[in-house]
């Protein structure tokens, strides 16, 4: 048990160092409206992740502990966060043809690509957690921030 806090301990921690080194590298590298825009869609993508999220990922965690009827609930999972994927996609397709002003192809760009990281690293975060896996879990949940 304790290899296991020390271990989401360290992750957390890497994740947080991570994260606030990456605001004050990209406050450096943009400009001020830049930043404004990219901080905006950064945050756009985190609701619109939770959202597709539908808290899927911790009925995955408890279901899969408490039933241990993993193929059952793998599959559901799986096909869960295909639809999910699925509807990001029709969703780009709507952002991409739609015009909008305030931001360039680059940007919708940035917040497909950053929804869809969030997402899979999501469905990755959840699956090691639910399966005990703390090392893998920590692994992804700074690799999501780093992407």
């Amino acid at each position: 048990m304790i290899d296991k806090i020390g271990m989401v301990f360290i992750g957390n921690t890497v994740n947080a160092a991570l994260a606030f080194l990456i605001t004050i590298l990209l406050s450096k590298i943009l400009a001020v409206e830049d930043f404004g825009k990219y901080g905006y869609l950064y945050a756009l993508s985190i609701i619109v992740g939770t959202v597709l999220d539908f808290a899927a990922g911790t009925a995955f965690v408890i279901h899969y502990n408490k039933n241990r009827i993993q193929d059952t609930v793998l599959k559901n999972y799986h096909a869960f966060r295909f639809t999910s994927f699925l509807v990001l996609g029709l969703g780009s397709i709507l952002l991409f043809s739609v015009q909008w002003d305030a931001y360039t192809t680059e940007g919708k760009l940035f917040l497909v690509t950053t929804t869809m990281a969030t997402l899979a690293g999501r469905h990755f975060q959840f699956y090691y957690q639910a399966l005990g896996n703390y090392r893998d879990n920590g692994i992804v949940t700074v690799t999501i921030n780093a992407v």
